[in-house]
């Protein structure tokens, strides 16, 4: 029997960084709440063949093969296409949709006042109870012929408005889709993400995170969906490597998170997404670089926290330095920043103590999002003579995230506790 396990020992320095969603647990809650929230949505514009145009489990995976990983994207972007479906079966059949009264409307609104953002949509029910299938595969085809360092929601709005050209009144539709893809990553901002966390946090912890009126009431996705999928056993060795000093351990995920661990500052529009995944599988007490510390970054800058965020180089390094510092968050995100947007050398970093190494980092990532600025950060410190490879283990089941990961990893594995056995010298 020929040994696949990968002998590591050669190596001085090995660090392990996992991905959380499709990794470390499946995200039942978070496939669900797309659904849900789209289902919403489409009750609130008077949609009654909501079923038969909610997408399949194939689509959404097809989406996040081509870099749509965040789900508060994705669902904007899916219901945004059912809009733009809406309104261009409108402009063929000369049928007539309130688009200049519902943009004038939300225009003058807040997304923070939920009824009259439901009265204004509602105005769709009136004209339209059904509506042609969005073709949903040729969506992610068109995205996926994009930069892969664009923001995905900036992208499908520039599809958008290419389709809306003929569509009469345009340009209000433009501004009724800008109500969902602009600023998707805050609740305070897109009304389709606000709808998502409402679902998936339940009340009292979607009022509790976002001292906001919750729309829904009972308990969220998250407690009564998601299902671990990295064993006690993994854990319990990944908890024994990290012992070594030679080893480090840490998470890599575009989940929202709190914010970092040593800044000084409220969590009130935090939510803890990622800590009750890390919980539940017992990773808690591994460095964790998520989305709520990116927000905090980009506010400390005055960026735009999708311009730093996965498929950004600049969590790929603040993950790498906060794993290297067992948990260091607030120097790894300033640190991060100043190598990716500052162009600061590593070698003056926390870097500095992986330079003189032989370092390999073994990144568990479920799509290409998170693998491709590990690689050019690879890349850059290799070029500023660290010597340092990225090997990355694909963990996929559905045919299309396969392919797509097969672009970039020797080998993809059907769950994390096979992947991590075959470079464990332990197994």
């Amino acid at each position: 029997m020929v040994d696949n396990t990968r002998a590591y020992s050669t190596f001085q320095r090995r660090i392990f960084l996992f991905d959380v969603d499709g990794v470390i647990v499946n995200p039942i809650a978070y496939r669900l709440g797309i659904t849900r929230t789209l289902t919403e949505l489409c009750k609130k514009i008077g949609l009654t063949d909501i079923p038969s145009i909610l997408p399949t489990e194939a689509e959404v995976s097809a989406m996040e093969s081509q870099g749509v990983h965040d789900v508060w994207d994705m669902t904007n972007i899916m219901f945004c296409d059912i809009l733009t479906t809406i309104a261009v079966q409108s402009y063929v059949t000369q049928d007539h949709l309130p688009a200049r009264d519902v943009s004038g409307r939300l225009a003058g609104s807040k997304v923070q006042n939920s009824d009259e953002i439901d009265e204004v949509l509602s105005l769709f029910s009136s004209v339209h109870t059904s509506t042609m299938r969005p073709d949903y595969m040729t969506l992610a085809k068109e995205m996926a012929v994009n930069d892969t360092h664009s923001h995905p929601p900036d992208i499908a709005l520039q599809l958008f408005s290419q389709k809306l050209l003929p569509v009469n009144q345009s340009s209000y539709w433009l501004e009724l889709l800008k109500r969902f893809l602009i600023g998707t990553r805050s609740v305070y901002s897109s009304l389709g993400t606000r709808l998502f966390q409402n679902i998936i946090l339940g009340s009292s912890n979607f009022e509790r995170t976002y001292e906001l009126k919750s729309a829904c009431e009972g308990a969220g996705l998250l407690e009564t969906e998601d299902k671990t999928l990295i064993s006690k056993e993994t854990v319990d060795k990944l908890k024994e490597l990290s012992r070594d000093a030679a080893n480090s351990v840490g998470v890599y995920t575009a989940r929202p998170s709190l914010p970092p661990t040593h800044a000084k500052v409220s969590s009130v529009g935090y939510s803890p997404e990622a800590e009750i995944a890390l919980d539940n599988a017992g990773m808690r007490s591994f460095p964790l670089i998520a989305m709520g510390m990116m927000e905090w970054l980009a506010k400390e800058h005055g960026q735009r926290t999708e311009d730093l965020t996965k498929p950004n180089s600049t969590q790929a390094v603040a993950a790498l330095i906060n794993t290297i510092t067992q948990g260091q968050d607030v120097l790894a995100l300033h640190e991060a920043y100043a190598i990716d947007k500052q162009e600061k050398d590593p070698g003056t970093t926390s870097l500095s103590t992986i330079k003189e190494a032989d370092t390999v980092i073994y990144v568990f990532e479920d799509t290409i999002s998170g693998i491709v600025p590990l690689l050019k950060t690879t890349e850059l410190l290799q070029s500023r003579g660290f010597n340092i490879k990225l090997e990355p283990l694909g963990i996929a089941n559905e045919q299309s995230k396969r392919i797509a990961l097969e672009q970039y990893c020797q080998q993809v594995f059907s769950n994390v506790n096979d992947a991590f056995a075959s470079i464990n010298p332990c197994q």
